[in-house]
């Protein structure tokens, strides 16, 4: 076919579905997407480069392993991409063709301007300007070593008898503030750090950390490393695997990268293995002068490149101890390295990145993964892929994930909250209760599985068997003021109003800006008859809940029923201005004017009539 007719065979269509299971570039999802339609493709593969979210369906997959009759590098592998999704994204599209038209236009933008010969050949001009500002690599001699090109590790002292190494000089600036930086020497059982990971440490670090030596038990490096660092004040925390040896400038190179970008929550260095986009094969023989060579090398190569990963691996990154800080540490739950996965999932959930610095080589040794390790990971996978699904609103298919999740990692507390949330929005109460009673065999001892294994009994209408629960859980730990909140609300629910603010009260006490628990309250004053108390709190609700218009025209209704007509005829008014087509506050209006219409032939309605009939009309 002619560029013509091609162009012509793309616009007849209205998707371009394309799931491949090995592609060098996928020039045909290009040009489909240069045309306006949107793609269907696997995640995973070389479409990646320009296919996202925005502007593209993308189907989950799993490497396979095949048999290929010629030589090559590694093993060869495919993709194999996963049938039922790809079936969901079809009907997506057909069911949803909006979104899919937004999608076409958000691809056809993104190739029109990006992937052209000349925003190619921008990059590659800009990319030999870079070059040609570094100095020419030359061969030094015996007699004039430059520090600035040849590693001070290549020199010796004059004498050369014992081939005692130079101490190198420092490069690239220190890392400013004594205490900036934690740095964790990690060391598993039976595994002790060779001297080439220790001399390298000490050589390359520069000065300005403190170095906290950290042997990991069989409890896991998660729990063994919140043990560690639940009393660190560093800005920023180093973990270290003792079988990694870093290179010069390693540290000062990713400090620089955090505190260039708040948005950065993890960092880490190229290594020999690792995930993708992370790994590259390094060009050494030995793990010190050849091996400082070759990272000096990429480090001129790639200078300032970083870019954005799914994963890190754990022989070496740098974490933002504030990120850390605020969720509470690593999840202890982990038994293996993969807790590091659900720290860099948790980073992007909260609209932080991971990233590997481009320009910055550390070496390690391939490790076994054993199957706990893979299983673990396979968990954090699912439950991120059923997140992506569950904010694309296919609920069905976000389920699923989440179940897949806790299949691999029976005791992933996140996945059982969120597939129990996404089951209590469908009406599935007594699905999502099973869910924490298994919890609960698991942690009897925790207070908060009793309290969401309470909720969801709640909304499953077992009212009686929830509020155990509660109670149990108060009793367990009488701090946590969600538990107050349920128990109040399942009183409220009984007829139970006094017992029920006394509650909610409690819960208000422990978390006193909590807006649901505040507006709670307000409910109960004004059912209690208390419309003052009720006014008084539903104003202090709306404070911190402006927006909340449904509560804005329950206080217009107290405060026309209560004698201040002026003022809540002025809150009325401003919900309409905000939004004209409220329903409540237009049905108020609508009481309001037969009042007046019942008494237009008299000599006008008293202020007491006013709202007498307002309320009559409620």
């Amino acid at each position: 076919l002619t560029e013509q007719e091609m162009a012509g065979l793309y616009t007849a269509c209205d998707c371009l579905v394309h799931p491949y299971r090995g592609e060098g570039f996928g020039l045909p999802v290009a040009e489909a997407m240069a045309c306006g339609l949107p793609v269907i493709v696997t995640k995973g593969g070389a479409c990646d480069d320009f296919c996202d979210p925005d502007r593209a369906y993308l189907v989950p997959s799993s490497k396979r392993s095949v048999a290929f009759g010629t030589e090559t590098v590694g093993q060869a592998w495919l993709l194999e991409p996963d049938a039922a999704s790809l079936g969901i994204a079809m009907k997506q599209v057909l069911a949803n063709p909006e979104e899919a038209k937004r999608k076409g236009e958000s691809g056809a933008d993104y190739v029109k301007s990006s992937l052209t010969w000349e925003a190619s050949a921008n990059r590659v001009v800009e990319r030999l300007r870079a070059m040609q500002e570094k100095p020419i690599r030359r061969f030094a001699d015996s007699v004039s070593v430059t520090p600035s090109v040849v590693d001070s590790q290549e020199s010796i002292t004059a004498s050369g008898a014992l081939g005692v190494e130079e101490q190198p000089e420092e490069v690239g600036g220190r890392i400013s503030g004594k205490g900036d930086v934690d740095l964790v020497f990690m060391t598993e059982p039976d595994s002790p750090a060779g001297p080439d990971s220790l001399s390298a440490l000490d050589r390359y670090s520069g000065t300005d950390f403190k170095r906290l030596d950290v042997d990991l038990t069989s409890e896991g490096p998660a729990t063994r490393l919140n043990q560690v660092l639940t009393a660190t004040s560093a800005e920023y925390i180093a973990l270290i695997r003792d079988d990694s040896i870093v290179t010069r400038d390693w540290l000062t190179t990713l400090v620089g990268y955090l505190r260039a970008n708040s948005n950065i929550a993890m960092v880490g260095p190229r290594l020999p293995h690792g995930p993708e986009g992370q790994r590259i094969k390094g060009r050494y023989h030995t793990t010190r002068k050849e091996l400082q060579k070759f990272a000096r090398g990429l480090h001129q190569r790639e200078t300032g490149r970083i870019e954005a990963v799914q994963f890190l691996n754990s022989a070496c990154v740098l974490i933002r101890a504030e990120v850390l800080r605020d969720m509470g540490g690593f999840d202890g739950q982990f038994r293996t390295w993969a807790f590091l996965d659900d720290f860099a999932r948790k980073c992007r959930q909260k609209g932080d990145t991971v990233n590997c610095a481009h320009d910055v080589f550390v070496h390690c040794p391939e490790r076994d993964v054993h199957d706990a390790e893979d299983t673990e990971r396979t968990a954090v996978t699912c439950l991120e892929t059923g997140d992506r699904y569950r904010g694309s609103g296919q609920a069905e298919a976000s389920r699923k994930q989440y179940a897949f999740a806790l299949e691999a990692k029976s005791d992933y507390m996140e996945a059982v909250l969120v597939l129990s949330s996404s089951l209590l929005e469908d009406g599935r109460g007594a699905e999502a209760a099973d869910l924490f009673r298994k919890m609960e065999e698991l942690h009897p001892d925790s207070s908060r599985i009793k309290n969401y294994l309470g909720r969801c009994l709640y909304q499953a209408g077992e009212v009686e068997n929830a509020r155990p629960y509660f109670e149990k859980a108060i009793e367990m730990d009488p701090g946590f003021a969600e538990s107050y909140s349920n128990l109040g609300v399942l009183l409220w629910d009984s007829g139970e109003l006094d017992s029920a603010l006394d509650q909610l009260n409690k819960a208000a006490q422990l978390s006193p800006d909590h807006p649901d628990v505040i507006y709670n309250i307000a409910m109960i004053y004004a059912q209690l008859g208390q419309a003052k108390q009720a006014i008084d709190v539903l104003k202090h609700y709306l404070s911190s809940r402006p927006d909340d218009f449904d509560a804005k025209v329950y206080l217009s209704i107290l405060l026309l029923e209560n004698g201040a007509e002026s003022e809540g005829l002025t809150r009325l008014e401003e919900v309409l201005e905000n939004d004209p087509e409220n329903e409540e506050a237009l049905k108020v209006v609508a009481q309001l004017q037969d009042a007046v219409d019942t008494t237009e032939d008299e000599e006008g309605p008293t202020q007491e009539d006013g709202p007498a009939q307002a309320e009559a009309g409620g």
